[in-house]
């Protein structure tokens, strides 16, 4: 119920290349800081750190991917 590598079941890890830092409490994943240049867009644990921070001319945004004349992130967290 508290291992990142097993979070609420066995091999369901917290932990993944989108994730920097994780914690599973009562079995939930949950996001303390995602890897350069990624976001968790939806603030759900349970999907790691999904989305791109893009930098535009308007300011940083998440997304999906970044759109042409966008930027990826270098570890601008939300």
């Amino acid at each position: 119920m508290s291992d990142v590598r097993n979070c609420g079941r066995c091999a369901l890890s917290c932990q993944t290349a989108q994730v920097a830092e994780a914690l599973c409490v009562e079995g939930v994943c949950k996001i303390l800081s995602c890897a350069s240049g990624r976001g968790d867009c939806n603030a759900r644990g349970d999907d790691g750190c999904e989305g791109y921070i893009c930098y535009h001319s308007h300011g940083p945004s998440c997304e999906t991917r970044c759109e042409s004349g966008g930027d990826a992130g270098y570890g601008y967290e939300f």
